[in-house]
């Protein structure tokens, strides 16, 4: 028996309605529906690594003079020059800024939870207290000073707009968009002071210590690019991709530069003691 086109179709209708009631009635009983955000959760690496290395520059160590000499007021000593301190026994280049050139698809649970809300900026004695710090876009910068002296407070960046000059004794923001670059303050009374930022939507990265030495801990595990960036020299390593091992750490050879990077007329051998 043959069927018309009609009957075809109602056919095919009835069908396609029963396979819909049957899903209907079996999603009480244990069908679920996955979600974007349940495909993601699965997709977080299990596994993490650390990064440490060390920034070390060749040559022979300049004695540069204090940025400002001592005044009544402010600063009450010498400011030194904090653009170039490099360690004398190991060539240790300290204030490098080390950070992942683009936030990563997942960040450790850790380091999400143990942010601080705010991070503090201290004037004092007419210096940026630290130097360089690190900041993420959703932190606070809190910035207070300890000197007697007024301060203006002004930064210069590319993705952050400064609606115009900061008071120095106490000021709190937001920087709601990563740079590219570190983020140069500096205040409109007193031109030798400069202080530098690396703010950044990610907690992946830092400044080199006193012996140019680094620490970033909870990487996610495969290749990542990182940028290593000095206030004298601008980019030491704009993209410097490296691999990150899982559950332990990675360590980086020392980076060595050559001194004349960083000055034209160095005085004094790298590595030699006081």
């Amino acid at each position: 028996m043959s069927l018309g086109l009609d009957q075809i179709g109602f056919v095919f209708f009835q069908n396609l309605c029963k396979s819909w009631f049957l899903v209907l009635m079996l999603l009480p009983f244990g069908t679920a529906v996955v979600s974007p955000d349940d495909l993601r959760a699965e997709e977080v690496p299990s596994r993490w690594g650390t990064l440490e290395g060390q920034i070390v520059v060749d040559g022979r160590i300049p004695t540069l003079p204090p940025r400002a000499a001592a005044e009544t007021l402010c600063p009450a000593n010498d400011v030194p020059d904090d653009s170039l301190v490099v360690d004398r026994e190991t060539g240790g280049l300290r204030y490098v800024a080390v950070y992942l050139r683009k936030r990563p698809t997942h960040i450790h649970p850790e380091l999400v939870q143990s942010a601080p809300n705010a991070v503090d900026q201290v004037i004092r004695d007419c210096r940026f207290v630290p130097h360089m710090l690190c900041l993420q876009t959703h932190q606070r910068l809190h910035i207070s000073s300890l000197d007697p002296t007024a301060h203006s407070i002004r930064y210069a960046a590319f993705a952050n707009v400064l609606p115009g000059a900061l008071p120095g004794e106490s000021s709190e923001f937001v920087l709601p968009e990563p740079e590219r670059l570190p983020v140069r303050a500096s205040c409109d009374f007193h031109q030798y002071m400069c202080g530098w930022w690396i703010v950044t939507d990610h907690p992946y990265a830092a400044v080199t210590d006193a012996e140019g030495r680094f620490r970033i801990r909870n990487l996610p595990v495969g290749e990542h690019e990182f940028t290593i960036w000095h206030e004298r020299t601008g980019y030491l390593e704009k993209t410097l991709k490296i691999e990150i091992r899982p559950e332990g750490i990675t360590n980086l050879p020392p980076r060595h530069y050559p001194m004349s990077l960083f000055v034209e007329e160095p005085t004094e051998p790298a590595g030699a003691s006081k």
